[in-house]
Order: structure tokens, then sequence, then C-alpha cells
């Protein structure tokens, strides 16, 4: 559990300093820039799953454009709200 979290932190310090320095999403607020982490997050490891099991064998364009997708998405907003009020 302790690896998790420092995985965790980690991640999540990597990511909000990369978001920060990226002029496209430097105005978002810390509420939005967890939310953007944790959708990520959740496509990210789904498709890692997905990808272990056996289930899908993206190539790593598909990858890309998948999380793009995933940033963009009015819906992944959404989603993301949603996955910050079950957070802790």
């Amino acid at each position: 559990m302790v690896a998790a979290k420092k995985l965790q932190e980690f991640s999540y310090h990597y990511f909000t300093e990369a978001v920060k320095a990226d002029p496209e999403y430097a105005n978002l607020n810390d509420v939005q820039i967890d939310s953007l982490h944790m959708g990520t997050w959740v496509v990210a490891t789904g498709v890692a799953a997905l990808m272990t099991s056996g289930i899908i064998h993206p190539s790593e364009e598909q990858i890309i454009h998948l999380m793009k997708d995933s940033i963009e998405s009015n819906s992944l907003n959404e989603m993301n709200q949603l996955i910050l009020t079950y957070k802790n």
C-alpha cells in the first residue's frame, strides 16, 4: 500500500508540474488539475489492464490518440467530477 501511495504521489506531482508548464493548461485551477489527473490515470490504467490481459492490442499511436481524446473529452470532465466525489 505504501508503494502504491508513493507512486500516486509521484505521478500527481509530475503531472501537476507538467500541466502548469504547458501554456494550454496553465490556467487550470487545482480542482481541474486533480480532475484531469484522475481521469487520465483511470484511462491509462484501464488501457494497461486490458493490454495486460490480452483483451486489446493497441499500437503506440492508438494509445496516444486515446489519451489525447480522453483529455479533450467533455464527457471525461463529467466522469472526473464523479471520480472526485468518491476520492478518499
